[in-house]
């Protein structure tokens, strides 16, 4: 994803959201990744960037946020994703996990390739945080508008 725009990444979001909807057989998986994407905003806005991405690491795993330097679409994501082997709520917090981190690459302002060295970026780069939580309430938004929430 090389994308610098705010327009861009919106669109991107949008398009991998609705990729993910598509494409991923577990509907649990997707409802989720869409309680994550409406919790996250909320989270950077009170706690920061760095936490959050912390948090989320917790809940899934540093490697799993890992693997999502080496996407480079959403191809690659929701390709990744049908492969995943974990429980629905480590799924939702892996796929938030892979978006948000491949969204903010795509900004230009991550030049991460580890876990720690994205979670370093977002504690000292006060830029990184405010792109970020725009980044998460485009995803919020996109998962709100692509995955019905079932009751």
């Amino acid at each position: 994803m090389a994308i610098v725009s705010s327009s861009e990444i919106a669109k991107e979001i949008f398009k991998c959201v609705e990729l993910l909807n598509e494409k991923l057989e577990r509907k649990d998986w997707l409802k989720s990744f869409r309680t994550r994407a409406r919790q996250m905003p909320e989270l950077i806005f009170t706690r920061g960037l760095g936490y959050t991405l912390a948090y989320i690491a917790s809940k899934s795993s540093a490697t799993y946020f890992e693997q999502a330097f080496m996407f480079s679409s959403c191809d690659d994501l929701v390709n990744r994703a049908s492969q995943l082997r974990v429980g629905d709520e480590e799924a939702g917090y892996t796929l938030y996990a892979w978006l948000l981190t491949l969204a903010l690459r795509g900004t230009g302002l991550v030049k991460a390739s580890r876990f720690s060295e994205l979670l370093a970026s977002a504690l000292e780069n006060p830029l990184l945080e405010s792109t970020a939580f725009s980044i998460a309430e485009w995803i919020k938004r996109a998962a709100e508008a692509y995955i019905e929430e079932r009751r």
